[in-house]
């Protein structure tokens, strides 16, 4: 319903590129209607003066992003048969401009013109549109040279809040003509007749008229010729003695015309939807002023007849209560006899009094008597503005008619109303609100949560956390006027289903096994597990299978937690969640390589395993222990050993590893030995124990001079220096011993017994030898 708000002053611009080079444009406004999407059509409403040149066939319109200033300029197109259309003086048979150059009473063509336009697509997007035509007609009064000033008309649309958060928008419109006629020195009520289709919240202004400099700049306000007192756009816009008034909530204006003169006023709508502003429009109106005297008809609110409405002097609105039938009749009466009163009214029309029951007595006489009777519902709360516009088609005293509107806004006070019923989770928060009143009392009724439940109690929007359904009173001091007083608003607060979950559990990486997600409450659920990972054959039944459980990494187990969500079908219960968390053994891995290793030396065995598991080696000779995953091996033959690991509920699991021994070479250089010089010496060297294999040793002497061959157990020396020989033995897996042996050369020339001696005979001398082992000396006697 219409909400009557502060204005705001905000301003829609359309303009129009096309120029015409005479005056002749005497007023219109532009609209824009949501299509799909972001794609809008506009249309605009141009009225020329028949004295001018004639219409355009179409006309410009520009936009732009208020805040990027980014748009264009698209052509709106004629529409046939709207398109130069004469506008009605209201009197049959009158002769204007249109018909008559030389006739006294001014005459205007309407022309429509349309075009679609697709919006970007920008977030929290202001866009502006406007049409500015040249030139004015040169005949405006109140204008500072009308004739060289263009028409320039705009509108908005706040796009994000339209497209986003509201239905989608479209701008107001004005359904009664913006070129009335009227008589000087006649007080005059002019209504707009403003209509939102969306029924959104409308407020009404008055600005000063537009100008601007050319195709797609942007508008400036004319100025005012000099008066007294000043000009206005507020209260004396012209020749009205400071008369002029515009109702913001209903839109209409009311002026005393003083002068014989055509005038410009221009008249904002501004739109709001929930307090927030989305839109806006502007009409300018040219004012004929003629010279005539109009009996004007009278309208009397027939106040005996007024049922279930109170006037509120403080709002000037008449209130009326939530299925309280209310009533009331207007009684309009023109010239005795003369007048033949033509009475239209908006109510039981879209938004306002729907489903009235109108009814008019006298229609087309000089007395006509509208009664209304309507039956309002919780959805007509707020603010409701009856139109009764009413005119004398009999034209007896002049060529023009003037339409004349009464306006009755009735204000619905909403009954007592509690609101939030609803169906929540235990534990879960839920706004309670009200309507019908201006002082509320909550509380809890028995067999609930009580009032701890509640955030407040003495406010008009508590929050209730009810661990049990529970049904809250509502108290008003709506019965000062509204009766209803009472009501109550119940939450019910569902259950949550009960899962049978799978327990906590050990599992095999090459098992397979099954998850349990029975909900033991009654209903039907839908059922997700997460994550769903490629072993968990699906994720969307209750008990899915595992199958062969495994993950990347190289860890000897992983921990995996599953997550089962249960989601009523249909609002019977609450969603629940349980999990279920695995360790997965991923088997066992023996990472030694089958090896080789001398006597004497130890294997230290290294396995990939979880503890979890119990292992058993076969056979455990040699081993640290048999009962372990990694024992130290201390071979003396060749071994194959097996490693069993087990757990319970999961297949065994082994693997292997082949360890050799290879012996400790007992290596033999020979004994040392003496040789003279000149002479040659086969090495005598051995290893034990003997190897068939001829590569299985490797043999080397060192140093290898004087040899004949550095590998051979039996070379051939021929040295002529006494030498130390290292014989080294190794085998293929690097078992190794070394002996030496010394190899000694005599000299062939070792022998020495000294120098010649002489001695007396009978006498002695002793001869002394060196050099040799053993020596015999000749002759002997």
């Amino acid at each position: 319903m219409k909400k009557i708000l502060l204005l705001l002053t905000v301003v829609f611009t359309f303009l129009s590129a096309k120029e015409a080079k005479a005056s002749h444009f005497a007023g219109g406004e532009l609209y824009y209607e949501w299509q799909s999407g972001t794609t809008y059509k506009f249309t605009a409403i141009i009225y020329y003066d028949c004295l001018g040149i004639g219409p355009q066939l179409d006309v410009d319109m520009c936009y732009e992003n208020v805040a990027t200033g980014i748009g264009g300029t698209i052509t709106l197109d004629s529409v046939a048969g709207a398109f130069n259309i004469p506008v009605s003086t209201g009197c049959p048979g009158t002769v204007t401009t249109c018909q008559d150059l030389t006739s006294l009473i001014p005459g205007y063509t309407q022309c429509t013109y349309v075009k679609n336009l697709v919006l970007p697509t920008t977030p929290c997007a202001m866009y502006k549109f406007w049409v500015s035509l040249t030139n004015r007609n040169n005949a405006i009064a109140n204008l500072v040279n009308p004739g060289g000033a263009t028409l320039h008309i705009e509108a908005f649309l706040a796009f994000d809040y339209a497209q986003t958060f509201a239905t989608k928008n479209t701008s107001p419109v004005f359904t009664n003509k913006p070129t009335p006629y009227l008589c000087v020195n006649q007080p005059y009520a002019y209504n707009n007749q403003g209509v939102d289709l969306n029924g959104d919240s409308l407020v009404f202004t008055s600005i000063a008229p537009l100008t601007s400099g050319g195709p797609c700049t942007p508008g400036t306000i004319i100025p005012y010729v000099s008066a007294t007192p000043t000009f206005n756009a507020l209260n004396n816009p012209f020749n009205c003695g400071s008369t002029f008034a515009v109702n913001a909530a209903t839109g209409i204006v009311q002026f005393t015309p003083t002068a014989i003169e055509q005038n410009v006023i221009s008249i904002k709508c501004t739109e709001y939807r929930n307090g927030i502003f989305i839109g806006s429009m502007m009409r300018d109106i040219q004012l004929n002023i003629v010279a005539c005297t109009v009996p004007i008809p009278v309208n009397n609110l027939q106040l005996n007849t007024v049922n279930n409405l109170l006037y509120n002097p403080f709002t000037g609105n008449y209130d009326g209560c939530v299925d309280s039938t209310i009533s009331f009749c207007t009684l309009i009466t023109g010239a005795v006899d003369t007048s033949a009163l033509s009475v239209t009214t908006n109510a039981g029309v879209g938004t306002v009094l729907p489903g009235a029951t109108v009814t008019m007595l006298g229609y087309g006489t000089d007395s006509v008597y509208v009664c209304i009777t309507w039956t309002p519902t919780i959805a007509d709360t707020s603010l409701n503005i009856v139109n009764i516009n009413y005119s004398d088609t009999a034209c007896i005293y002049s060529a023009v008619s003037a339409v004349i509107s009464f306006s009755l806004p009735i204000y619905i006070n909403p009954q007592t109303e509690a609101y939030g019923d609803t169906a929540v989770c235990a534990g879960t928060a839920v706004q309670l609100s009200c309507v019908g009143g201006s002082v509320f009392n909550w509380s809890a009724l028995p067999g609930g949560s009580g009032n701890a439940s509640l955030s407040c109690t003495n406010c008009s929007n508590p929050i209730a956390t009810p661990s049990v359904t529970t049904s809250y009173l509502l108290t008003s001091n709506a019965n000062s006027f509204c009766a209803d007083s009472l009501d109550t608003v119940t939450v019910t607060v569902l259950p949550i289903p009960i899962i049978n979950p799978t327990a906590d559990d050990t599992l095999c990486s090459n098992g397979t096994y099954f998850l349990n997600g029975t909900v033991s409450t009654p209903g039907n659920f839908a059922y997700s597990w997460a994550p769903a990972v490629p072993y968990l054959s699906s994720s969307t039944i209750p008990n899915p299978v595992i199958t062969n459980p495994t993950q990347t990494g190289g860890l000897p187990s992983f921990v995996q937690t599953f997550t089962l969500t249960v989601s009523p079908i249909g609002f019977t219960s609450c969603l629940a969640k349980d999990t279920v968390t695995f360790t997965v053994l991923q088997g066992i891995n023996i990472l030694n390589n089958d090896t080789t290793v001398c006597f004497g030396d130890v294997v230290n065995i290294l396995t990939f395993g979880s503890n979890l598991y119990n292992y058993s080696w076969s056979p455990t000779t040699y081993l640290s222990n048999g009962a372990i995953k990694n024992p130290i091996v201390s071979p003396l033959v060749n071994t194959s050993y097996v490693l069993t690991a087990t757990h319970p509920g999961c297949p065994n699991v082994s693997d292997n590893i082949n360890i050799s021994v290879e012996p400790i070479p007992i290596t033999n250089a020979g004994l040392d030995r003496l040789i003279c010089e000149g002479d040659t010496l086969r090495m005598n060297g051995s290893v034990n124990p003997f190897n068939a294999n001829p590569n299985f040793y490797t043999n080397k002497w060192k140093p290898a001079f004087d040899l004949s061959s550095a590998s051979d157990l039996n070379a051939v020396f021929s040295g002529t220096t006494t030498t130390t020989f290292t014989l080294n033995t190794v085998t293929s897996k690097g078992c190794k011993d070394s002996d030496i042996v010394v190899i000694t050369v005599v000299p062939d020339d070792f022998l020495n017994v000294g120098s010649n001696k002489e001695i007396c005979p009978n006498n002695s001398t002793t001869q002394t030898a060196s050099g040799a082992i053993s020596y015999v000396w000749q002759p002997g006697i």
